[in-house]
């Protein structure tokens, strides 16, 4: 229970501070809509409807929706059906600066997102049509290159591996054979994982890969406090993983992801000593076992082929993995 509840403490805590947009500029974005329409007039937006009014005129939106219409009508007549769109709103970048973690929190609440256009100018229509005018926001040209085949080397780290083996390995060597593990200062990650993938790109929003990767981790340990009577549990877990990876976000020459694998591993845990004795030169396990990797969410740098990569997950990638990718095989 008390592992539970430092897992929840520490899940409302990343929340709190992963909520810079949601704190500044709220769940609600205003657009306003001016023009030369006379006529008095009702306003529908997703918040609340705004009945006689004339233009020009602020209202409300919500911006986990902004792909829905604002509709402007007159004496039960639609007139205009009017999409705000989004975009990413700047205040997602506070919490990178101030946290280093993407705000999870602000795609959750829509904060992260902001009208791709705050003002529109509605002309003058006759009410003879059946057909409501639709207004669009003016379509930002992204400066990310789209490419259908992406390759990538990254780095992950994490804590250290757990499992029966590599505990049943330690109590032999701590217990039948006099060794102590080395006390170790300022260790943030023990074990660290290399990978190699390749995605092919549908379009802007989708891709499917396989990922190729190796964890390392290890403990050192000395026999009666002798260093150089020493040795060294290892372990080893190749691994490969079918994966899927979802780009939501695009803004400037950055893009947010997140991405989900699946496969299968070799664990390996073996012992080392030195000097070398028969008796226990050498311990081995290995076993086959499922591999995965979920990505929360992950920043990709860069608007051409080199690009760089961040992201936080966790699985066989480690929680914090980094990178840099090529992309090449330009789209449409």
């Amino acid at each position: 229970m008390r592992k539970l509840y430092k897992y929840m403490c520490g899940v409302v805590v990343a929340f709190t501070l992963t909520s810079c947009a949601t704190i500044v500029s709220g769940t609600k974005a205003e657009v306003l809509l001016d023009g030369c329409l006379n006529d008095t007039l009702t306003v529908q937006t997703n918040v609340e409807t705004y009945s006689g009014v004339t233009l020009p005129q602020l209202v409300e939106v919500k911006r986990n929706h902004l792909e829905e219409p604002i509709v402007v009508s007159k004496a039960d007549t639609v007139l205009y059906r009017v999409y705000p769109g989004k975009k990413l709103n700047g205040w997602v970048w506070g919490n990178l600066l101030g946290t280093g973690i993407i705000g999870v929190t602000d795609f959750l609440t829509g904060a992260a997102y902001q009208p791709a256009q705050n003002s529109y100018f509605l002309k003058e229509v006759t009410t003879s049509g059946t057909e409501p005018i639709i207004v669009m926001p003016m379509k930002e040209r992204t400066s990310i290159t789209s490419y259908h085949h992406e390759i990538a080397g990254s780095l992950g780290f994490s804590g250290r591996i757990k499992s029966r083996d590599f505990d049943r390995c330690e109590d032999v060597v701590t217990k039948q054979m006099g060794y102590h593990r080395e006390d170790r200062c300022g260790d943030i990650f023990d074990a660290i994982a290399l990978g190699l993938r390749y995605y092919y790109h549908f379009n802007d929003t989708w891709a499917v890969g396989m990922h190729l990767g190796c964890v390392f981790d290890g403990d050192d340990y000395e026999y009666n406090g002798n260093h150089n009577h020493s040795g060294r549990i290892l372990f080893r877990s190749p691994y490969l993983m079918p994966s899927v990876k979802w780009t939501w976000a695009h803004t400037g020459n950055c893009s947010f992801y997140s991405r989900g694998s699946f496969g299968i591993q070799r664990h390996h845990f073996y012992f080392r000593a030195s000097p070398k004795h028969a008796d226990y030169q050498r311990m081995d396990k290995k076993k086959w076992l499922p591999a995965y990797h979920v990505t929360v969410a992950g920043m990709e740098v860069g608007k051409h082929q080199f690009r760089f990569f961040s992201e936080l997950g966790y699985g066989n990638d480690g929680v914090f993995h980094l990178g840099v990718s090529y992309h090449f095989g330009k789209g449409e």
